[in-house]
């Protein structure tokens, strides 16, 4: 779930300007997105997102042609073979082509699912359509925080609410599932995951420019003002200055929820930050290094009673080994690996 999508939605809404909204309700088989994939089309046609590309994505689109004339929402069903539309994954999509009026609820809804989800507030978005496949006359969404309130269009939210977060606790993945004779698409919005880079250089700036466009949530930290500022990483959702790496891991409330990459300057920085690290309980920590800069760092930490088991949890060298060498061929490898670590994590 993109909260970039959603703060662009709530911002093109508050303009006057109506959408379209696409998503991927579920999927069978060999597909390019899964459920919970979106794309925004706009009244002129430009989209943001994705739901797959090629010929599926060029006829979501008529379809959201036709919705932007008729203001009723579509769903259908794309069998993903040659004989078909032309593809060859072999799968099937069923996809939600929604109207989204620019009216001040709407602007403010999806405004407000933006702010939950860069508080890192834990919830679920829950999309509701009438029962059968190709149902669509009235979608309706509600927003569910976890002090269990309730915000949209659900009639009658609050009694299930708090059930529904109970029983979708841990949930990373979206679920489409029956209940009361409604289909709802529930989607978990607390584990968008947080990407720390310890170290503000050349690296630290190829891996930012990256992240941000697949969704990871990402703070730059570095000692030196001169590298860990606001011009020099634009567009990311946060940069800090911290005092020394010394506590640089300390009140940033990590947990399975945060990747961690250690691209500092120097091997001491790398060594303090990665012994912070491994006293949390971060979802990845990855180190820059060659394998022997790695095997003296790890020899000091088990002078000071780390484990074997503890470092096991370190990917370094990180990155996929893809042969890069420069800055912006290394952090094509190291994200490769963090997308590769949140897909699995998905699907535990």
């Amino acid at each position: 779930m993109s909260r970039k999508l959603y703060e662009s939605m709530g911002n093109i809404l508050k303009q006057g300007e109506p959408l379209v909204l696409a998503t991927v309700l579920k999927h069978q088989g060999s597909t390019p997105r899964k459920p919970g994939a979106k794309m925004v089309v706009r009244s002129d046609g430009r989209t943001i997102g994705t739901i797959g590309g090629g010929v599926l994505e060029s006829m979501t689109l008529e379809s959201a042609a036709r919705v932007f004339e008729t203001k009723q929402a579509e769903v259908r069903t794309f069998d993903l073979n040659e004989n078909s539309i032309g593809m060859f994954c072999g799968g099937q999509m069923e996809i939600l082509t929604d109207w989204i009026a620019a009216n001040q609820n709407n602007s403010a809804f999806f405004r407000k699912l933006d702010n939950a989800m860069r508080a890192e507030r834990k919830g679920l978005l829950v999309t509701s359509l009438e029962a059968g496949n190709n149902s669509a006359k009235k979608i309706d969404r509600c927003l569910i925080i976890t002090d269990d309130t309730a915000q949209g269009n659900l009639q009658d939210t609050h009694p299930w609410a708090a059930d529904f977060l109970k029983k979708q606790n841990g949930a990373r993945s979206p679920t489409l599932i029956t209940y009361e004779g409604r289909r709802l698409l529930i989607e978990p919005f607390r584990n968008v995951k947080t990407l720390y880079l310890f170290g503000g250089g050349h690296i630290s700036l190829q891996v930012a420019q990256i992240t941000m466009p697949v969704g990871f949530r990402t703070i730059v930290l570095d000692d030196r003002e001169e590298y860990a500022n606001c011009k020099r990483f634009s567009g990311v959702d946060g940069v800090r200055v911290v005092a020394s790496f010394e506590a640089a891991c300390s009140a940033l409330g990590i947990d399975q929820d945060c990747f961690l990459v250690i691209v500092t300057r120097g091997h001491a920085h790398d060594r303090t930050v990665l012994e912070q690290a491994l006293r949390t309980n971060a979802g990845y920590i990855g180190m820059l290094g060659s394998k022997r800069k790695r095997d003296v760092i790890y020899e000091s930490l088990f002078d000071d009673g780390f484990t074997p088991a503890d470092l096991k949890r370190v990917h370094c060298p990180i990155g996929l080994n893809i042969g890069g060498e420069t800055p912006a061929e290394i952090a094509v490898s190291i994200v490769a690996e963090l997308i590769k670590v949140r897909s699995e994590q998905a699907l535990s």
